[in-house]
């Protein structure tokens, strides 16, 4: 496998990794910047995001904000929205989550397959797996190493475009700065995931397909291993602790003794 990923065929795209934790309210101005930009209007983005509350207040924000600039919005029967200033700037917008039923998620994806349109996708991680959709990037919030190769594989999945895809990995956090992200991920997999990514990114500020897969793979599912063997020397201890099991308590040590 690892001679496939290192073709040209597995190198479709642009990883880029912004180091910086944004607020909702932050990159829902970037995106809306993104989708109202005329240079590149012919230009397909998905959004995936953590939780179905992000991504219903970034896709009603985008809503908003198209209306704000005096696009003609109409909602067709399938759910999808169609935005339009004049016969040369249309686009559709699309809403997916576990929250749309199968038979409407199913619908839409068919469209979106179909439609030459530019298209705004938000979504949630229902598009990970067993989605045939291409777009030209990605914007995905911070997620476990192996669903962020998932998502990558939504952008220019069949090497159609002349340049390569973009997938933007960001961090989303509330208001508060907690993790959206932590809302839905063991704390395990995000901290490995941020480690690996901090690695890959220390002096590049974007990484080609094949140097980023499979190697951020086997880095994450190593540390990730690490870390289990770590959580499970450790329970033992605070089991000894409920147990008042003296003996094995007094062969904990912080520091281990080093003999010369």
């Amino acid at each position: 496998y690892e001679k496939y990923f290192k073709s040209e065929d597995f190198n479709r795209v642009l990883f880029k990794y912004v180091r910086n934790p944004k607020t909702l309210d932050e990159f829902k101005k970037e995106v809306v910047d993104v989708v109202l930009e005329r240079k590149n209007s012919n230009k397909s983005v998905m959004i995936i995001l953590n939780t179905i509350r992000s991504a219903q207040e970034i896709f009603r924000h985008i809503i908003n904000e198209l209306k704000n600039a005096r696009y003609e919005l109409k909602i067709e029967k399938d759910g999808v929205v169609i935005a339009r200033r004049d016969y040369e700037d249309e686009l559709e917008l699309y809403f997916l989550s576990s929250y749309v039923i199968p038979k409407h998620r199913l619908e839409r994806i068919k469209r979106i397959k179909s439609s030459k349109k530019k298209k705004v996708i938000v979504t949630t991680q229902v598009v990970e797996a067993g989605v045939d959709i291409s777009v030209d990037k990605v914007y995905r919030d911070l997620a476990p190493i192996d669903s962020i190769i998932q998502s990558a594989g939504r952008c220019n999945r069949s090497g159609e475009l002349v340049k390569k895809g973009v997938v933007e990995l960001i961090e989303l956090v509330d208001n508060n700065g907690y993790p959206l992200a932590s809302k839905v991920y063991d704390s395990i997999l995000i901290d490995a995931t941020r480690s690996v990514l901090k690695e890959f990114f220390k002096e590049r500020n974007e990484i080609p397909e094949k140097e980023f897969n499979p190697e951020a793979c086997h880095k994450y599912f190593n540390l990730i291993n690490q870390k289990k063997n770590l959580m499970s020397e450790s329970m033992k201890f605070i089991e000894a602790i409920f147990k008042l099991d003296m003996r094995q308590i007094g062969e904990f040590r912080l520091i281990k003794d080093e003999k010369k």
